[in-house]
């Protein structure tokens, strides 16, 4: 609503960061302190997400020395010592599972440093950030004798202007349903209600070329 030129299309996935280090003193956002971490490039919404806990949380994003990469490069630019800590997307869901990204979250040299629910609250509490609090499963041996590891999770989606015209937009959510792998052997259907997912979602802000969609597929989320 911030935005009124811009309507949802579809939700894509939910994604959820993390801070990483190698490092077994650092603990707190405290320890942070003068510690070379790597970011997320912009432009990203996970970037922004980031930057959010780092100055609102915690209020030392000057107290830090930034250095960007995209996630797949992070866990090896941590790996070859170029920075201390890294904040970046370590857990997808998928049908109520949490899968690792970018990272074996398993690997038993990685510390995390948690973000608690407190953390997350103060984050977005003054921007139009919908973000909620993960707890990482005790399960993961990374966790072992450690208290239980917060993350800060959101879902990431796809907008357009509201002059784009319907056609397109119903093309597209056509489209996407179908994600093949990159070797071409298997192509999965992605069901309309995980399309449609997304907090406070209300019709009027749904494109009308994204309503015929979900109408006609039936999902049952839709508002």
């Amino acid at each position: 609503t911030d935005f009124p030129d811009l309507r949802f299309v579809g939700a894509t996935v939910r994604v959820a960061q993390g801070l990483v280090t190698l490092d077994k003193h650092i603990k707190t956002a405290k320890d942070l302190v003068g510690k070379r971490i790597g970011l997320v490039m912009r432009p990203s919404s996970l970037r922004v997400l980031q930057e959010a806990v780092l100055i609102n949380s915690w209020d030392i994003y000057d107290q830090i020395t930034v250095k960007e990469y995209p996630p797949s490069n992070m866990s090896d630019a941590l790996d070859r010592g170029e920075v201390d800590v890294i904040f970046m997307p370590v857990i997808r869901e998928d049908k109520g599972n949490l899968l690792s990204i970018n990272l074996d979250i398993n690997r038993p040299d990685i510390h995390w440093i948690s973000i608690s629910s407190k953390d997350v609250t103060s984050a977005t509490e003054s921007t139009s950030i919908l973000a909620e609090q993960l707890i990482l499963p005790r399960s993961a041996t990374t966790v072992k004798g450690e208290d239980a590891v917060g993350l800060i999770t959101f879902d990431i989606a796809w907008f357009t202007f509201a002059s784009t015209p319907d056609d397109v937009v119903y093309a597209f959510l056509q489209s996407v349903r179908h994600f093949c792998s990159p070797n071409g052997q298997g192509c999965s259907v992605l069901p309309a209600d995980r399309l449609l997912r997304w907090p406070q979602l209300e019709t009027r802000l749904i494109h009308p070329g994204a309503q015929r969609f979900y109408k006609e597929m039936e999902a049952s989320f839709y508002p």
